[in-house]
Parts: structure tokens; C-alpha cells; sequence
């Protein structure tokens, strides 16, 4: 399997979770595209530790499958 590179809507490198960050002291991230509550919970999901941003796996998976998908 390949890693696969997915940019925050700063164009931060994300890293592949399973759990909520350090940071977030326990509290799951919500999808910053969708809004989605408790992503961690529902699987691996993007992170971007430089600004906090959190991408569930269903709107990862518009990113890569959509060259002209555009953060809102």
C-alpha cells in the first residue's frame, strides 16, 4: 500500500489518524468539510497538526477523487 499525500486547505502535508490528537485532550475532531461529529470514532481520517484541520475519510476521498475539489 502507498501512502498517499492530502493537503489541509493550507496546503499542510495531513497526517492518517485513528485517534484524536494529543492537543485535542481527548475530544474527537469534527470534519471541517462536512461537519461530521467524532470521526476518530468512524475510522482513519486526515489531520493537519500546524492549523487544527480535520478531514473524515468520506471527504478525503472526494479530495482524491475529484482534481477540482475545493475546500469551501
Amino acid at each position: 500500500t502507498t501512502a498517499v499525500a492530502v493537503p489541509c486547505s493550507q496546503n499542510h502535508p495531513m497526517t492518517c489518524l485513528t485517534a484524536p490528537p494529543r492537543d485535542y485532550n481527548g475530544v474527537s475532531p469534527q470534519c471541517d468539510i462536512c461537519r461530521d461529529l467524532e470521526i476518530s470514532t468512524k475510522g482513519p481520517y486526515y489531520h493537519c497538526t500546524p492549523c487544527g484541520f480535520d478531514l473524515c475519510t468520506k471527504c478525503t476521498k472526494r479530495l482524491l477523487e475529484h482534481d477540482n475539489f475545493t475546500y469551501s
